[in-house]
């Protein structure tokens, strides 16, 4: 390396890449040092690998391959050779899983040999290559289900025993479960688990099933035994899709176009404090029309109800679509704060309850049970026994003095 001793007498600040360009040189050599290391214990580690996966492969060409009567316990099995303890692995795994599957309980995990017939397996295939891979790739077919799921479905019966027959509970959600358009409350998700040990538990909202998501968890569709969005015009059962209805097959498109397009211009010439974005949503079964847009905000959202309030500005647009499409026999459902929804008629939240054939006593809460809201239908069906409810805390308050009194 070269020596920089005739250039001390300048100053530290020309000095100084001088000084960097040593430490580089330095941290090269280190650096350099380091990976001849690390390449060596790589060359080791194969070889190691290698001998392994030889010794592997002599070991069973070597090793004679002799039938032996089938053994009378654990201890006394000792195969011969990496083939013969991979087919009994194999055996015993069908074995037991099949036997779990069939519902006749645990085995008793002993080996025993595996079909003649089978074709054999290859130890090679089990032995890593040089790399430490498997020399096949793993499958990426469904996993086994696990062996005593009728055991757990048994221990859910029993949970379940202690419910009253015949009896469900049917929520709607905003206003009811939930404050309009809010997530639920933690109060609200433990008082539901508690009830659903009781009663079976419903929830039917106008929503979609995207919109009930965003309020009560992602996974609602599992948490209660029946979700319908949409009226019940998408139905859930124990997080099974059970149903769906399409708007779009029922009238037709031509007819949808005539709705849509004169509902825009009505809206375009509505005079209010507040428009935004989104005035028509499509959804599978119904039309949700808001004349504020439902990409306002929440500040909007409410100041817009009360404006409603006073102004009646959705019942007198109600009126006007109720009467240019007779012809159509649709629905119209004022709910939530800011719009309605509109569907054939038959399509209202007593949709779902064709879904509910076995249970005797229906019971359903919601908020906006009065003429022209969109929990009327259902409320007051002779089906159900309607509860008009407040607020979340009146909802669960309700659901005590019903179902939990002792």
């Amino acid at each position: 390396m070269p020596s920089y001793s005739h250039l001390r007498s300048l100053s530290p600040r020309l000095l100084r890449p001088l000084s960097l360009l040593r430490c580089y040189s330095r941290y090269k050599l280190v650096y350099e040092k380091l990976v001849a290391e690390k390449q060596h214990k790589l060359l080791r580690h194969e070889k190691l690998l290698e001998e392994a996966r030889r010794r592997s492969e002599t070991r069973d060409e070597v090793a004679p391959s002799t039938d032996s009567p089938e053994p009378s316990s654990l201890n006394d099995f000792e195969p011969a050779t990496l083939k013969e303890r991979a087919e009994a692995l194999t055996a015993r795994f069908v074995r037991d899983v099949s036997e779990g599957l069939r519902g006749e309980g645990v085995s008793r995990m002993r080996p025993s040999r595996s079909d003649p017939t089978s074709p054999p397996l290859d130890p090679r295939k089990l032995v890593g290559d040089r790399r430490g891979r498997s020399r096949k790739p793993p499958s990426r077919s469904a996993p086994v289900p696990f062996p005593h799921t009728r055991l757990l479905r048994f221990a859910l019966e029993r949970a379940m025993a202690g419910r009253k027959p015949g009896v469900i509970a049917l929520f709607d959600v905003d206003g009811t479960l939930t404050a309009p358009r809010k997530v639920v409350t933690a109060q609200m998700l433990e008082f539901l688990r508690e009830l659903r040990e009781v009663v079976t538990v419903g929830v039917v909202g106008g929503s979609d099933l995207v919109k009930i998501s965003e309020q009560l968890g992602n996974t609602v569709i599992n948490d209660y035994d029946y979700v319908f969005s949409e009226n019940g015009l998408v139905a859930h059962k124990n997080g099974e899709l059970i149903g769906v209805q399409n708007l779009k097959s029922a009238l037709g498109d031509e007819k949808l176009k005539e709705f849509i397009n004169f509902t825009l211009h009505y809206i375009a010439d509505l005079d209010i404090p507040v428009k935004r974005g989104t005035f028509i949503e499509f959804r599978s079964g119904m039309i949700n029309v808001s004349p504020i847009g439902r990409n306002c905000s929440q500040e909007e959202r409410e100041e817009f109800e009360k404006y409603d309030k006073v102004h009646n500005i959705r019942p007198k647009m109600v009126s006007v679509l109720r009467e240019r499409f007779a012809h159509l026999n649709l629905t119209f459902s004022i709910g939530g704060q800011i719009s309605f929804d509109v569907f054939p008629q038959g399509w209202d939240k007593t949709y779902c309850l064709r879904y509910l054939e076995e249970f005797q006593e229906i019971h359903f809460f919601g908020d906006k049970t009065y003429k022209g809201g969109n929990d009327y239908e259902i409320f007051e069906s002779e089906r159900t026994v309607g509860h008009t409810v407040t607020s979340p805390e009146d909802t669960a308050e309700q659901c005590r003095s019903l179902f939990l009194s002792k």
